[in-house]
């Protein structure tokens, strides 16, 4: 699965690095995610729509 967002990226990395994972993420699942990002740039947000229309 690919990383949703520049933090999850992160965190991710972080626990493959750390003995314990971190973050509440076990380090086993940190290596398999960081073994499967392929990097790059992250996908762009999608913009939801307003929740009020505009009143003209």
């Amino acid at each position: 699965m690919p990383a949703v967002s520049e933090a999850q990226r992160r965190l991710m990395f972080a626990a493959a690095s750390k003995k314990g994972g971190a973050g509440g993420v076990p380090q086993s699942v940190g290596k398999e995610f960081a073994a499967a990002d392929a990097g790059g740039k992250l996908p762009e947000k999608k913009k939801s729509k307003s929740l009020y229309r505009e009143k003209s």
